[in-house]
Parts: C-alpha cells; sequence; structure tokens
C-alpha cells in the first residue's frame, strides 16, 4: 500500500550521484572543461525529475487509484500531517531547484564567456 511512496522518496537520492561528482571535480579544480558542464545539466535534469516532479505524481497516482475526477480533490481525502509534509517537501524541492538553475546558468555564462 505505501510502497509508491517509499519507492519514490527512494528515487530522490537518484541526483546524489551528480551532485557528488559535481563537489569532486570542484575540489580537484576541474571545473573548465565540458564534463563538468554535462554534469551540471544532467544533475539539474535528474533533480527536476525525481525531487520536483515526485510529489505532485504521487497526487496524481493517488488520484487514480481512488478513482477521483480531479487531483484537487486528493488534499481532502488525506490526513492534513501528509499534506503538510508534502507541502514542506515540495516547498525545500522548489526552492533548491531554483538555486542549482541558477547556479548552471552562471556556470554557462563562465563557459561561454571563456570559449
Amino acid at each position: 500500500k505505501g510502497h509508491i511512496v517509499v519507492a519514490t522518496i527512494a528515487l530522490h537520492e537518484a541526483s546524489t550521484p551528480f551532485l557528488n561528482v559535481y563537489h569532486s571535480m570542484k575540489l580537484m579544480k576541474k571545473t573548465d572543461n565540458w564534463l563538468f558542464v554535462c554534469n551540471g545539466v544532467v544533475f539539474v535534469a535528474a533533480f527536476f525529475v525525481f525531487r520536483v516532479c515526485a510529489f505532485p505524481y504521487l497526487y496524481l497516482r493517488y488520484q487514480h487509484s481512488k478513482g477521483m475526477a480531479s487531483v484537487l480533490e486528493v488534499p481532502w481525502a488525506l490526513p492534513w500531517y501528509c499534506n503538510a509534509g508534502s507541502f514542506l517537501i515540495v516547498f525545500l524541492q522548489y526552492f533548491w531547484f531554483v538555486k542549482i538553475v541558477q547556479k548552471l546558468c552562471s556556470r554557462l555564462q563562465k563557459a561561454e564567456k571563456s570559449s
């Protein structure tokens, strides 16, 4: 019954290897090559898919499993603490996603200027 929630939360970590590669390359001062930029792009894509889209996907799955007409009915069918927890997690994911995209854009601008 809760397997999809556990699996979705476990998939949150799919973006972590790219974050680790980013920090490793930064420590080795290998930030001026195409691999560093490609890793950043893949990290942003993985973060978006596995973290930003995860909870909206869970709400859609719940809607379909309960035969609800609209996803807007889902919050009313769940306990308040499920919605509060989801909101907190989604808010943090959106916050970090904006920060990560800003950092990627600045890196891409630096790479474009150095070329």
